[in-house]
């Protein structure tokens, strides 16, 4: 295979002779060329993703952690993450059925001790009904 003939360095302007299997590179293999070319291309691809309103967003969130962390006072803001809703099931309904029913006797009997008096659930149903709305109107 014919050895590529030498090209100028489009950085640094320097001629070179390309790899023998890459004859359309352009920059030579000095450091500080290899580098620049590196951050125009990335600088490229970051203009091309900012082109989509996707690539916007993860730019935006990028930028926003590279500057919470530039700032040693402020602290990262933890990103939250949507819980899905439990779900409401029979057991689940007779779990906090019983829950509340175990709270409801325990507050009758603190009731009971502080007023020297019993009160029964028959009480507190009748005070109770003329808070709950009405379900027949």
């Amino acid at each position: 295979m014919p050895t590529p003939k030498p090209v100028k360095c489009r950085i640094c302007g320097r001629e070179f002779t390309p790899a023998w299997n890459h004859p359309e590179q352009t920059v030579c293999y000095d450091g500080p060329c290899r580098r620049r070319a590196a951050a125009e291309r990335a600088a490229r691809y970051a203009k091309k993703r900012k082109s989509t309103s996707s690539g916007r967003r993860e730019y935006a969130e990028k930028e926003r952690k590279r500057y919470l962390r530039s700032k040693t006072g402020i602290e990262q803001a933890k990103p939250q993450v949507l819980q899905p809703k439990p779900q409401i099931t029979l057991k689940s309904l007779h779990s906090e059925f019983c829950y509340l029913r175990g709270a409801f006797a325990g507050l009758l009997k603190l009731l009971n001790e502080h007023f020297g008096r019993e009160i029964t659930y028959e009480e507190c149903r009748e005070a109770g009904e003329d808070d709950l709305p009405n379900q027949k109107e």
